[in-house]
């Protein structure tokens, strides 16, 4: 009997010089912080990546008329499917919203980023979270 495939013990392609990806921050978001971007990461030339990404947000202090709080997430090659989060002018303290994505599939040179949209005047802050987690490997 014959069996084909790979040679090595490596045939997982994220047993192939691993490096952990654990990139996190959290920031209050008011008028006067503009946009943010809470967190980035570019695959480096040669490797690839295998994350998730992670984005929350709270109102702790009330969305005035004509603010409106976000946060989402950008990923190079993905124009649809990366979440956001929204909230709505007079949004009320401790309203909360958060959301994954996950088995994102990166290679060299694409970016994954979380970022806060601007909030215009008034006395609301947006309390905005973002993670990006996962393995990085030779491609």
């Amino acid at each position: 009997m014959q069996l084909f495939g790979p040679s090595g013990v490596r045939s997982d392609p994220r047993d192939r010089n691993p490096a952990k990806v654990v990139l996190e921050s959290t920031q209050n978001i008011t008028n006067a912080t503009g946009a943010v971007i809470l967190v980035t990461y570019t695959v480096p030339a040669g490797r690839r990546a295998e994350l998730s990404v992670q984005i929350s947000a709270t109102i702790d202090t009330a969305l005035a008329a004509g603010q409106d709080g976000s946060v989402g997430v950008e990923i190079t090659g993905f124009t649809q499917a990366a979440p956001q989060l929204f909230f709505k002018a007079t949004a009320g303290i401790n309203q909360r919203d958060q959301a994954e994505v996950s088995f994102v599939f990166v290679a060299a040179g694409d970016v994954v980023r979380v970022n806060t949209g601007a909030l215009a005047a008034g006395a609301g802050v947006v309390r905005s979270s973002g993670a990006i987690h996962g393995v990085e490997y030779d491609a």
